[in-house]
């Protein structure tokens, strides 16, 4: 539809991506499941589970961008976290800001 209507894809914003909590994964976080017991392997099985969902949200954004650069060519790209509250205020739309401005996501 962009095409046909000559509209020009400059950017793409993933919006509303599970936050990152350091550089671990599911497969590690389940790893230290399995060698823990107790209240220890409850937290680490909790971890993996939200890694898990991290590592779909990427799979299935990654997918999405393919698609999209397959369809119309190399477009730049930006991500924004879910936040705890709506974005409401100016220090909101700062947090927002500072993170479209970060890095773009791998392609």
């Amino acid at each position: 539809q962009l095409k046909r209507l000559g509209i020009s894809l400059r950017l793409i914003v993933t919006n509303r991506m599970p936050p990152r909590f350091g550089n671990s994964s599911s497969s590690t976080e389940q790893a230290a499941a399995d060698a823990h017991s107790g209240d220890l392997a409850v937290a680490h099985h909790v971890l993996a589970e939200l890694w898990r969902d991290v590592e779909q949200a990427d799979a299935g954004v990654q997918a999405f961008l393919q698609r999209t650069i397959s369809l119309l060519g190399t477009v730049e790209t930006a991500s924004a976290t879910e936040f705890a509250t709506d974005i409401h205020d100016m220090a909101s739309i700062g947090r927002l800001a500072q993170q479209l401005a970060a890095a773009p996501l791998p392609q």
